[in-house]
């Protein structure tokens, strides 16, 4: 992943489990950094359904790689014994407002806010405040008429679909 997914993959985290890493977010964006963002992604929404206590870096890397083992054990057509297909075991679904916001971005181009965001960017101003394109009251919001229009079509999007919106491939 590159830097900026790096720091997303931060802001998930802290988002996820309701913490601030602060002075060790660099720590986090540098291990995060030779990983893929969307098995990243993936590992967030594994290791929060097994623990509720903050997780350490060691714990998202594992998850990170345990699921790209077990996709390169998919994609090499490996199956397990019982012959059941792996396809939605790590991630089962997402938040409506995140497949809203993958619908509007990536497919109309609409780069406003969605209030969900707000954590993530005051996280960045409070720790990185160089980061002046993260800078919440300088955004757009986006309308309540278009989230709803946004949430709906991204209802019925799978995990998949909605990382082939974004550009990724799992």
């Amino acid at each position: 992943m590159n830097e900026e997914q790096a720091w997303d993959t931060v802001f998930a985290v802290e988002q996820t489990w309701g913490i601030e890493l602060g002075d060790d977010r660099q720590a986090w964006v540098d291990a995060m950094l030779p990983f893929d963002s969307i098995s990243a992604a993936a590992a967030i929404l594994k290791v929060g359904d097994r623990q509720r206590d903050r997780p350490t870096i060691g714990d998202i890397r594992r998850a990170i790689i345990e699921i790209d083992a077990a996709m390169a054990s998919r994609d090499s057509g490996d199956r397990e014994s019982s012959g059941s297909d792996t396809e939605g075991q790590y991630v089962r679904d997402l938040p409506a407002w995140i497949k809203g916001w993958a619908v509007g971005r990536y497919k109309h181009g609409d780069m406003r806010v969605w209030p969900e965001q707000r954590l993530g960017y005051d996280s960045i101003q409070r720790y990185n405040s160089g980061f002046r394109t993260y800078v919440w009251p300088d955004q757009e919001g986006m309308p309540e008429d278009k989230m709803a229009e946004y949430a709906a079509a991204g209802e019925k999007l799978s995990v998949d679909q909605v990382f082939g919106l974004i550009g990724s491939t799992r």
